[in-house]
């Protein structure tokens, strides 16, 4: 049976009733009336489907695989849990590299002023601001 496009078979009854705490009866009741409440379809869509849009629209066609563990953005971009974990790592390094630019960035500038006039070196520092 496809619910929303969640193929429920009968013999997912028992584990459907486990996951949501219902009797196995009332899952049977929902499959057979072809109505499961809400956040049943939405819990059914992110444990078949890995729709993270299920659990709020902001992550509308992200997906979580379920076998792989690995997060799908919706451009088909995946990272798995160790590539989430060291963003925040390359983030660090990104900013650390950065001011180590400006760092030699200011080292250049003031190299290149050396030796100019007064008035040349206001001209190069208006054009670097």
């Amino acid at each position: 049976m496809v619910i929303d496009g969640i193929w429920i078979s009968p013999s997912m009854v028992d584990q459907v009733a486990e996951i949501t705490g219902n009797h196995r009866k009332t899952v049977l009741r929902w499959m057979r009336n072809r109505e499961f409440p809400t956040a049943i379809r939405r819990l059914l869509d992110l444990l078949h489907n890995g729709n993270l849009g299920a659990i709020n629209p902001a992550w509308d066609g992200w997906a979580l695989h379920a076998d792989t563990g690995e997060l799908r953005a919706p451009e088909d971009t995946t990272w798995r849990a160790g590539d989430v974990r060291a963003m925040q790592l390359r983030y660090h390094e990104i900013s650390a590299l950065k001011l180590k630019i400006r760092q030699l960035q200011a080292i250049v500038d003031a190299t290149q002023l050396a030796g100019t006039t007064p008035a040349v070196q206001t001209i190069r520092r208006s054009r670097t601001a």
